[in-house]
């Protein structure tokens, strides 16, 4: 989830009880979307509904296609957005308006935490090299790619770094003999992610700086400054391409994306709450809801009736037989059953008892762009909320190659029948984010 190779997390050998990982990594490629050819299939058929003749027709070229949803209302051409690829000023796959030259974002910063470890950019890389990276008539190979980070404090820029765990997923190629240069190809059809959340750029040591000296692939050095620091107020996040030969030039082909640190403490008992979601472009967002958190239950219950215990009854013990008085033994008239007066079962029962829990919470005040993306979440069919768990902290420590992380990602079912995602007359809307968990609250079963 950090941007390096796909975790591996279902293969094991060895002899031990819990196996070990075959590899550590998954190494196939991964992302949302397919590269597909289209071949016809025909069948002629006569009168008598016979088939006369039948074959394949010839295959279309190969089309890439990224699994994004558009609305109508919304309707463009996404080629030259969302796919990377000679040029420059492309998307990453998102619809959150935090993005430099966006005539609607209102020079909108994403939020984002210092303890939120959880923050990804994704985009679709379909070729690698960039038209005359080097200069008007010369070629156009890479070298490098990285996600360049730009921090900034009330002074202006604070610091410049780059993260590039991404790059260890493009495909490679040698060149030269002596000494023989390794490079990204220029053909990718790939989507690639990258985690650039605060935690992560503070803690991961996945941090570098530029080297022009060329000698070894990957073309980096280790960052040894500073980061995010307490003085930072916001940072930029861009993709940028670095030339294979001097001058090394570098070039931004994405548009610029603005974060700005949130450092309000989780003053509430129940915190805050961080979704995740699968959007209209095929990437996963994110977004953390602070404000009026309520935490329910609902629940229903499975009631059957059984056959009730013999009830417990006494009778005067004073008995007469023809006009002559005797006395009668009490055990004649009380119950001697082996239920008799036990009535601790039977009846009505529940037999099952069935529960949700149900949650709620408030956005911030959102603007009209902000809220239009945020509406994803809502028609989203795969959401998760974050937590930190007992369970997912010791699977981290046990294997951190399958549990990288310490957070557990929980799905959701946003229950919301309807949402005001505009109202010209109140201004800036709120978002009241109704929610239930998809595993069900176990309970005791008779």
């Amino acid at each position: 989830m950090n941007g390096g190779l796909t975790m591996q997390d279902n293969v094991l050998s060895g002899t031990g009880a819990m196996g070990d990982p075959i590899s550590r990594y998954n190494v196939s490629r991964n992302g949302t979307f397919r590269r597909l050819k289209i071949t016809p299939y025909y069948e002629i058929i006569n009168g008598d509904g016979k088939i006369v003749s039948a074959g394949n027709g010839s295959s279309s070229n190969t089309i890439t296609v990224i699994n994004s949803v558009n609305q109508f209302e919304r309707d463009s051409v996404y080629y030259n957005k969302y796919t990377v690829d000679y040029y420059t000023d492309y998307n990453f796959l998102t619809r959150c308006p935090n993005f430099s030259n966006s005539s609607t974002n209102e020079d909108f910063k994403k939020p984002v935490r210092i303890d939120e470890q959880a923050e990804w950019l994704q985009f679709y890389i379909r070729r690698n090299y960039s038209n005359e990276i080097r200069g008007v008539g010369l070629d156009d190979v890479v070298g490098a790619d990285a996600i360049k980070i730009v921090t900034y404090d009330s002074s202006g820029i604070e610091n410049t770094f780059y993260l590039r765990d991404f790059e260890d997923n493009l495909i490679t190629t040698t060149t030269g003999t002596s000494p023989v240069y390794t490079l990204p190809e220029d053909t990718q059809n790939q989507i690639f992610i990258q985690n650039i959340s605060p935690n992560y750029i503070v803690n991961s040591g996945n941090v570098w700086s530029k080297d022009d000296g060329r000698t070894t692939y990957p073309y980096w050095s280790a960052y040894a400054s500073n980061t995010i620091t307490s003085n930072t107020i916001y940072y930029t996040a861009e993709l940028v391409k670095i030339g294979m030969w001097s001058p090394y030039a570098e070039r931004i082909v994405s548009k610029k994306y603005k974060y700005t640190i949130d450092r309000e403490d989780e003053k509430n008992a129940y915190g805050f709450v961080r979704f995740h979601w699968l959007n209209s472009l095929g990437g996963v967002d994110s977004y953390t809801a602070k404000r009026d958190v309520v935490e329910g239950l609902t629940i229903n219950r499975d009631v059957i009736e059984r056959k009730s215990g013999d009830r417990t009854w006494y009778q005067d013990n004073q008995g007469y037989a023809a006009g002559s008085s005797f006395n009668v033994p009490d055990s004649i008239y009380v119950s001697d059953t082996m239920r008799g007066g036990n009535l601790y079962k039977g009846g009505r029962e529940v037999s099952n008892v069935n529960a949700d829990r149900v949650q709620s919470v408030y956005t911030e005040p959102l603007n009209k762009s902000v809220a239009k993306w945020l509406e994803e979440m809502l028609l989203s069919p795969n959401v998760w909320i974050e937590k930190d768990t007992e369970a997912t902290a010791r699977g981290n420590s046990s294997n951190p190659y399958l549990r990288p992380s310490d957070k557990e990602y929980i799905p959701v079912i946003i229950t919301n029948s309807d949402v005001e995602t505009v109202n010209q007359a109140e201004g800036l809307v709120k978002f009241n984010i109704e929610y239930t968990l998809a595993h069900k609250v176990i309970t005791q079963r008779n």
